[in-house]
């Protein structure tokens, strides 16, 4: 703690900032997670008898069920793919300006700095994938997965490899 206090002002400033864009980050994530599964469409039930006029329709009347159901489930694969399409433009919203700020050719960054990006985005890769499981009710997995991973990876892209390089760049040591 003693040496994250110790960091130059602007670089505390860009890990407040760098926390405040993961708060964002899992809200997003635990909303979607959340909502996608409250608001699923209830699918049409079969039906065992549909009578017209004497006549057993009902396996007409089971067959458009079918192709409803079948368009429901359509349209929120549709939702899913656009829910995960959003979260990629949001992540990429938040985290490229703060990487082109926060993280240029003469930064300084030290050990401390990057330990605790790093350690940042491992408590929100674990935090965002429980929470979004249990929002979820352990349902749509794989709608679920990509949902954590798309922020996690431009996480790892463009905070914690850049601080990374930043970093190991600032530690070699200077050949003569």
């Amino acid at each position: 703690m003693k040496k994250l206090l110790s960091l130059p002002k602007n670089r505390k400033l860009s890990l407040v900032f760098l926390f405040l864009i993961m708060v964002v980050l899992y809200l997003l994530v635990f909303g979607y997670s959340g909502e996608f599964v409250n608001s699923e469409a209830q699918r049409i039930e079969y039906t065992d008898e549909a009578m017209v006029d004497g006549a057993d329709f009902s396996i007409f009347v089971n067959l458009l069920i079918f192709g409803a159901n079948g368009i429901i489930s359509v349209f929120f694969f549709f939702i899913m793919f656009a829910v995960i399409l959003i979260m990629v433009f949001l992540s990429l919203l938040f985290l490229l300006p703060w990487r082109f700020i926060a993280i240029r050719k003469n930064s300084v960054i030290s050990e401390t700095e990057y330990k605790t990006a790093k350690l940042m985005t491992i408590v929100f890769i674990i935090a965002s994938a429980v929470t979004a499981l249990i929002a979820s009710h352990f349902t749509s997995l794989l709608y679920i997965v990509f949902l954590v991973a798309v922020p996690s990876v431009f996480l790892l892209l463009f905070v914690v490899s850049p601080l990374k390089e930043a970093y190991l760049k600032n530690s070699e040591p200077v050949s003569l």
